[in-house]
Order: structure tokens, then sequence, then C-alpha cells
């Protein structure tokens, strides 16, 4: 009879402990960060960054100054492919 006590109460910690390290293993949800954060969390310091963005700058001016014109925007589109 005291083994049974002993093993009701050994199961009924071991269940304890497995669904306290299931609830701390879960991760809660949390989502993709925002633009904001990824902008503020960025470096703008480095130089090359500083050289991507523009270079994007100057390909967006020259499509929107070259609307009329296909085949710049031809030309541009083949540009950058390569």
């Amino acid at each position: 009879m005291v083994s049974l006590a002993i093993w009701a109460s050994s199961r009924e910690t071991s269940t304890v402990r497995m669904r306290t390290a299931a609830v701390a293993m879960e991760q809660p949800l949390h989502g993709p960060p925002g633009l904001s954060t990824i902008l503020a969390r960025t470096d703008w310091a480095e130089p090359w960054l500083l050289g991507l963005a523009g270079f994007h700058v100057l390909c967006f001016l020259l499509t929107c100054f070259s609307f009329q014109h296909y085949r710049v925007q031809i030309g541009h589109f083949l540009c950058m492919g390569e």
C-alpha cells in the first residue's frame, strides 16, 4: 500500500514536471519585425549600403524619366539583368 502511494506521488510529480517543461519550451508567437524596426536597427554608415541605396535611387529615376522612351527602358532592363 505504501509503495502504491509513493508510485502515485512520483507519477504526479513527473506529470507536473513534464507540463512545466512543455510550457517553458513553447516560444511566444511574434510576428516579423516592422519596417520601422528594421530601419532603426540598420547601420546606415556602411559605405556599401549607401552605394547600394544610391544605385537603386538612380535606377528608379532613370526609369521615371525614360517612361516615354521605351528603347532606353529596354536597354536599362537588359543592363540590369547582367
